[in-house]
């Protein structure tokens, strides 16, 4: 039951994430009601989970989860990676809302290891937030640094502060 609970609930998430990976040293900001611009502050503290999957065929396996109109591998091991903190931002197109993240050591040290072995083996690097798989991107090479920027798509029906609070809690 919490199997099938959770792929309906992920395939629901995924099917709404749309997201980009790009590495990026952000700065969040807001606008008031007068139009001007103001520092939003970061949320300190949290994690993400990451894992490595591979895609799948529709059907092939009760493991095999809908995600943004494609499907992988649902993973049963994830790496926790601590942020330092996070922060909603605005997309560089201003369509698409984001958040910057800011990983501690250890947590660059995850990104980087997993994105590596995602890169070399042509598969997905999963991101969890919380209970919710929030995307798998396809990766070409290996992430580093301690900044990552995710993009969320309009079609997600996420909201960047949302996400922010899940990362925070977990």
């Amino acid at each position: 039951m919490r199997k099938e609970a959770m792929n309906t609930r992920t395939a629901w998430v995924s099917l709404a994430a749309v997201m980009m990976l790009a590495l990026s040293a952000c700065t969040a900001t807001g606008e008031t009601a007068t139009g001007d611009t103001v520092e939003q502050p970061a949320t300190s503290g949290g994690a993400i989970e990451l894992a490595v999957s591979e895609s799948c065929e529709q059907g092939s396996s009760d493991d095999c989860i809908a995600l943004v109109g494609s499907f992988i591998v649902l993973p049963t091991d994830f790496e926790r990676a601590e942020i330092a903190s996070a922060e909603a931002i605005e997309s560089d197109d201003s369509a698409s809302p984001g958040v910057a993240v800011t990983f501690t050591n250890d947590g660059a040290a995850v990104l980087e290891s997993l994105s590596a072995t995602a890169a070399s083996a042509s598969s997905r690097l999963v991101v969890k937030v919380s209970e919710e798989i929030i995307s798998a991107p396809m990766v070409a090479e290996p992430l580093t640094g301690n900044y990552l920027r995710i993009v969320l798509s309009p079609e997600t029906g996420l909201d960047a502060d949302e996400v922010v609070a899940l990362i925070q809690a977990g």
